[in-house]
């Protein structure tokens, strides 16, 4: 008869109690973790997909592929305006719930925070600064520089570069016989203007006809940001995963790029407030003793250049793109442009703001291709909160999304509709409730910019689309499968 040593019997147990946890661990992962998500939740009376409410790997999917807004969008066609896209996540798309989220709190109100680790990366800047006092003091210094009285003395440098855009545009065009990616002429445009006035010199992208090492680099940043942050909140263990798809030299690049940020920021700030900019808004004095800190402004700095750059290069192809596949459209707005105004020289920003159908124009293309069309989900305060009729419990996340798309609010696009006397504009409503969320590009320098940017195309180009057949919307108007020929 065998007898079995200690150790023999010290092994054969751990070995089968490290069989019942793994069999228990997947026990718990497989089947009674998705059951309790599915049917015991507090949001499984919500609809939405069922692989969605068991993991964050749907909804992940979705904004890394750059497509949320429209995944989310066809969620909603569906299963209606509320849907579970995540186990703890909900997405809205309704004007309440739009009011709910994203507009001001009343007196004694929680704070509908934004979610922490989406935000991580600009929680020292206006995108994702979590506190409401911190917001307020970063919104309050950074609104001088696109007051009213400030973008009079900055309309010469909107001016200089969309001069330069348009003799670029005239150089390389032949006549109309060259294809020109107007969206990449757009980036380089916007680029240099807010890196001027946030730098106090430009990119020199118009110049080069390309992209500068830095702007180049916070595109790569961005993405893997979002990567970075998708996986942080699927779970933290997959964290490594990023080891093996870092883009080589990456953190070489981020430190050079910090380099030069510093750099830049040092020599704008050797001038002083001398300059009608935004870093005169950012180091200026201020009666009321707010400032910002150095980090602050570092961070400010960059998501100035790439919320607004970027915000403004993708609604001007957007809006170029829809100009030019509704004809008639495009044709009234350059009829009223260049009735307004006789010659180049007296094309203004106060002039500009009085042209009715151009502004009509900018308004519904913004709807139809807003520029972020994603949102920042936000996190339901301490004792939950009531959002578009429905109790939401306590540290669930929502967003806000497409809501101006939802086809039972508006249609379009139909500048007209803009124009019309005595009908409520719903989307109006809904880009002014989250204007606190940031500087609105509806009034702002960005707007501007971005006017100033159409009417000139108008005035001074003819466009026309190449290969309209082929290719998805949102490939047309981001350029990745059609061409867009100015003349």
């Amino acid at each position: 008869m065998a007898l079995l040593c200690p150790g023999d019997v010290f092994d054969r147990f751990a070995n089968s109690s490290t069989v019942l946890v793994v069999v228990a661990l997947l026990l718990w992962v497989l089947i009674v973790k998705p059951i309790y998500l599915l049917y015991f939740h507090p949001l499984s009376k919500f609809p939405g997909p069922r692989f969605w409410a068991v993991t964050r790997w749907g909804v992940s999917r979705a904004i890394i592929s750059g497509k949320s807004h429209d995944v989310i969008l066809n969620l909603h066609k569906k299963y209606g305006p509320i849907v579970r896209v995540a186990p703890d996540e909900l997405a809205f798309q309704s004007v309440s719930a739009w009011t709910d989220i994203g507009g001001h709190r009343k007196l004694g109100q929680a704070e509908m925070s934004k979610e922490p680790i989406f935000n991580e990366a600009f929680k020292d800047n206006l995108l994702g600064v979590r506190k409401r006092e911190d917001h307020g003091r970063m919104r309050r210094i950074l609104s001088r520089g696109f007051s009213a009285s400030t973008m009079q003395k900055q309309e010469p440098f909107l001016k200089r570069y969309v001069d330069q855009l348009i003799s670029e545009l005239h150089k390389r065009c032949d006549d109309g016989k060259t294809l020109i990616n107007l969206e990449a002429w757009y980036s380089f445009t916007a680029f240099d203007i807010i890196g001027d006035l946030t730098f106090g010199e430009s990119f020199g992208s118009l110049d080069s006809g390309g992209h500068h090492p830095w702007a180049s680099l916070i595109f790569d940043t961005t993405r893997f940001v979002i990567l970075a942050n998708c996986l942080k909140r699927i779970n933290r263990i997959f964290l490594p995963l990023l080891l093996l798809i870092t883009p080589k030299g990456l953190g070489r690049r981020l430190q050079e790029n910090q380099q030069l940020t510093d750099a830049k920021i040092a020599k704008r700030r050797a001038l002083g407030a001398t300059r009608p900019d935004y870093m005169t808004a950012m180091v200026g004095n201020d009666k009321n003793a707010e400032f910002l800190s150095d980090v602050e402004i570092t961070s400010n700095c960059t998501a100035l250049i790439l919320g607004g750059a970027e915000t403004i290069s993708s609604a001007l192809s957007g809006t170029t793109y829809y100009l030019a596949t509704n004809p008639s459209i495009l044709a009234k707005a350059v009829e009223e442009v260049r009735s307004a105004f006789s010659r180049e020289e007296g094309i203004t920003l106060t002039g500009t703001g009085q042209l009715k159908y151009l502004n009509a124009v900018i308004t519904e293309a913004l709807r139809m291709f807003p520029p972020f069309a994603g949102v920042s989900p936000r996190q339901v305060p301490v004792g939950g909160a009531t959002i578009a009729r429905e109790f939401i419990p306590t540290n669930r996340q929502v967003r806000e999304h497409v809501a101006i798309n939802d086809p039972f609010v508006h249609v379009g696009p139909r500048p007209a509709y803009r124009l019309s006397k005595g009908e409520e504009d719903v989307n109006n409503r809904l880009i002014k409730d989250e204007e606190r969320a940031g500087i609105g590009l509806n009034d702002d320098e960005e707007q501007a910019a971005y006017e100033g940017l159409i009417k000139d195309n108008e005035e001074r180009t003819d466009i026309w689309l190449i290969d309209d057949e082929e290719g998805s919307e949102d490939e047309s108007i981001t350029g990745h499968s059609k061409g867009l020929n100015g003349w």
